[in-house]
């Protein structure tokens, strides 16, 4: 940061991101499709290929956990994990951004075991986690189910939820 907060000259100097996990997703579902072969990866199976794209899913989502783990332990929720809101940098790592919807859980907000009096709906329907939904109390597991569904979308390469309408989303 350079200046004083609320000065018309006050800045923030971020990392630039070149990927979202968005972005990067497809990128890997097109490295696996490469290297799966044919024929239902019976012919022309690149399996180290396979294996170093698995490794990075993998990696990425640890670095992921450990970010929202940094922001746990200093009482904040971040409330939109999504693809969107996760960024690679140039050395690729990740980057958790858009802090729109990010809250400090304060102790005099605190309603019972890691559920707090929070501002109704938060969030992205798709990842949302059911308490959230609801507009029931939550905690910091409410950005853990974000990313339980996140992990599962790395890994499969598929998108959570997909033929759900909205209705049937909430439903369920």
């Amino acid at each position: 940061t350079c200046n004083v907060p609320g000065h018309p000259k006050y800045c923030i100097i971020l990392d630039r991101l070149y990927d979202t996990l968005e972005v990067q997703m497809l990128k890997w579902k097109a490295q696996v499709k490469q290297h799966q072969g044919r024929f239902k990866g019976m012919i022309g199976k690149n399996v180290e290929e396979l294996n170093k794209i698995w490794l990075a899913r993998l990696l990425a989502a640890y670095d992921m956990a450990h970010a929202l783990s940094y922001l746990h332990k200093r009482g904040v929720i971040h409330r939109d994990i999504k693809p969107a809101n996760i960024g690679f940098d140039i050395r690729g790592d990740i980057k958790i951004f858009d802090f729109g919807l990010a809250k400090e859980l304060k102790p005099s907000e605190r309603e019972g075991h890691d559920q707090y009096h929070t501002s109704g709906i938060a969030g992205t329907r798709r990842y949302m986690a059911p308490e959230v939904a609801q507009v029931s109390p939550y905690g910091l597991s409410a950005d853990m189910y974000s990313f339980a569904i996140l992990f599962w979308e790395m890994l499969a390469l598929k998108t959570a939820f997909q033929k759900y309408d909205r209705n049937r989303h909430y439903k369920e």
